[in-house]
Parts: C-alpha cells; structure tokens; sequence
C-alpha cells in the first residue's frame, strides 16, 4: 500500500472535474492504496487594489450618467453567494472525497509515497493559478514518485510563456511516468518539454457505468422529466438549431441539467447547481444526448447514450477530437445543423465501441500500476 496524492483543479461546481478526481481516487483505492486529493481552493474574485478606484468611478458614471444597469460591487456578491452555489456538490466531495485541507506549500516534505497531477486540464496555465504546483514545484526535493495521469494542455497550441516552458519543462523531467488525456498533448509535450507521453484515458473512463449507478445510488435519484438530455455550456442560436432538429426528428421530450452557475447576472435560484446524482441520472434516463461539454460527451459513452457534440472552441476542441478518434465516434461532433444530416442520429456500434474502450481501460490502468511500480 503507497499513500498518494492527487493534485487537481479545485472542486466547486463542474460535474466532471469533480468526478474525474472521485474516480481516480476510487481505482486507486480498489488497487489497495490510501489516497488524499490536493486541491486547490477556489479564490474570491478580488479587484487589484491600484484599479479598485478607477473601476468604482467607471461603474458610478456609467450607472449613474448613462443609465447602465451595473452593480457597483459585483464580486462581493459573487463571493457571497458561491458557498450557496456549490452546496450541492459540496455535499458530494465532502461525502465521497478524501479531501486535504492544507495547501501545497504547507504540505509536510515527504507525507506521500507519490504525487499524480491530473486529470482535466491542470496543465492550461490560464485555468491555473500557479501552473508550477501542477508539475509538483512545492515538492521539488521530496523522495518521491512524481506520476502525471491524464492531465490536460486543453488546446493544441502552447500556450506557456518561455519562462513557463523552461521552468516546467525542467520539472516534468524529474517525473517517474508521464500520461495525457490528448493525442496533442502527446505532440506538445514531445515538442515544448523534450518528453515522450503516453495517451491514457481521463479518469472517469476506467470505472463502468454500474460502478456509478450502484456506488452512488443513482436508482434512488428522482427520475428525469423527459427523455432528450440537454447540456450546454455556452448557449448560442447554431445549438439551440441543433437541440430542436433531434427532438423533432427522434420525437423526444427535452430536459435541461445543470443551471446557469457561471451567469453571474442570473438569479441566485438559476445559478444553484444541482446534486451529482441528478446529472448522472440524467444519462440513465436520457434516449439521446446532446452537449458541448466533454464530460457529458464521456459520460454518453459510458452509459451506451447516442448523442452528438457541438463544439466548443472556446473551452477547448481538442479532447473532443482525441477521444472520439480513439473510439472512432468522430462524426458525432457537429457544427451546425447541416452535420446532423450526415449522421444517423441514433446508430452507434455500441459492441465495438466498448471493445475499444475496454482496452484503453486496461491499458489506462495499467499505466497507473505499472508506474507506482517503477516500472515505466
């Protein structure tokens, strides 16, 4: 048994950021290991104090002069409604997550036996706030084994200053086993770090759909109110075109998950975000799927759903491309409405996809075990 850490992306609202960090810390744990997720805290928004002044003054004319509907302290707003924003999936890490709740640089030098960044996309430095505590910075001169799983660049371009790349390019050498969630990040890394990386899958992958449905009791979940599951991000009129294309042509009933929590100007009840167990149910219910988001997209997958992908350039195409490759599912990503007609909306061969998946599972785990091992 090896005690070990995983350092991810801070756990406040997103679905599967918060199930990606649950399923690795649950293979782990079913590989005999005690298991700790580092994660970092979700900072208040905060204005620098040098533009607090000229931001106030620029809110009071614009409100005050031409009539704008601006509150002037938007951020203590935000930050005191968060703690009521979060509560529901607080309640699922607080439940099923082992959660440390001391930060990277207080960690105590050698506490674990092994640190594994990942997975999401920890390796994005504008979804970071220190990108060198994702490559284990803070425990440099610890005697450990340093393991990246599956995390994420998000794109396929770099995006790393050359002070970044140099720095962490000089601390991912120090790693023991190297993974990534993309077949970009294979090039990236080979590119920018001088590192061969291996493609494993994101973490939510290497347990089964029953692993959900039974360990978190999703049969107990109130049913969904219909059978067409939709989950958008980033709302426009191409996917609502789309939404309303497969709900006529497959004659289904449309239910909305989630809730507009990153809309800061919707009311405190909209931005809620419901319970894990209601968004995972949403897939037991659901006849189709459709979505721009990449953990939907994989949990359509696990739970044998159809559905399509609308893109998503602004969070990030790249893992959508990579993934639905490997499965060779990549005509279920869709643009507009013209690329509905070149799909058949509900065939999917589900046997060879599971084939498929079955051995990037093994393969995935293998990876872990092979690692904490030493032997990679």
């Amino acid at each position: 048994m090896k005690k070990i850490g995983i350092l991810t992306l801070p756990l406040h609202t997103n679905y599967g950021g918060i199930l990606q960090a649950y399923a690795l810390q649950k293979v782990l744990e079913n590989m005999g290991h005690e298991v700790t997720i580092i994660s970092g805290k979700v900072k208040k928004i905060k204005l620098p104090l040098l533009k607090l002044p000229f931001v106030l003054f620029k809110r009071i004319v614009l409100r005050y002069v031409f009539g704008r509907e601006l509150e002037l302290l938007v951020e203590k707003r935000i930050n005191t409604e968060q703690p009521i924003v979060c509560k529901h999936t607080h309640q699922f890490v607080d439940k099923y997550l082992n959660i440390s709740d001391i930060s990277f640089d207080k960690l105590p030098k050698n506490s674990f036996d092994a640190l594994i960044v990942g997975s999401d996309q920890i390796w994005r430095p504008d979804y970071c706030e220190n990108i060198y505590d994702s490559f284990f910075d803070f425990a440099v001169k610890w005697n450990i084994k340093r393991i990246a799983y599956a995390p994420s660049f998000g794109k396929d371009t770099w995006d790393y200053t050359e002070l970044q790349t140099k720095r962490c390019g000089n601390l991912v050498q120090l790693f023991d086993a190297v993974s990534v969630r993309e077949l970009g990040g294979v090039r990236l890394c080979k590119k920018n770090f001088k590192i061969d990386a291996e493609v494993v899958l994101d973490p939510t992958m290497l347990l089964f759909a029953s692993d959900y449905i039974d360990s978190l009791q999703i049969g107990n979940t109130p049913k969904s109110s219909g059978n067409l599951m939709v989950y958008v991000l980033d709302n426009n009129a191409s996917k609502n075109d789309i939404i309303g294309i497969v709900k006529d042509k497959l004659s289904l009933t449309i239910f909305k998950t989630g809730s507009k929590v990153e809309d800061i100007f919707a009311t405190l009840d909209q931005r809620i975000q419901p319970h894990i167990e209601e968004w995972l149910r949403g897939f037991y219910d659901a006849d189709f799927v459709v979505t721009d988001s990449f953990h939907a997209c994989v949990f359509s997958i696990l739970f044998n759903k159809p559905f399509v992908v609308c893109s998503n350039q602004l969070r990030g195409n790249e893992r959508f491309v990579s993934l639905l490759s490997l499965l060779n599912l990549e005509d279920r990503i869709v643009n507009s409405t013209e690329d509905l007609d070149k799909i058949k909306l509900i065939e999917i061969d589900w046997i060879s996809v599971n084939d498929k998946l079955d051995f990037l599972k093994k393969k995935s785990i293998d990876f872990i075990h092979k690692a904490l091992l030493g032997q990679l």
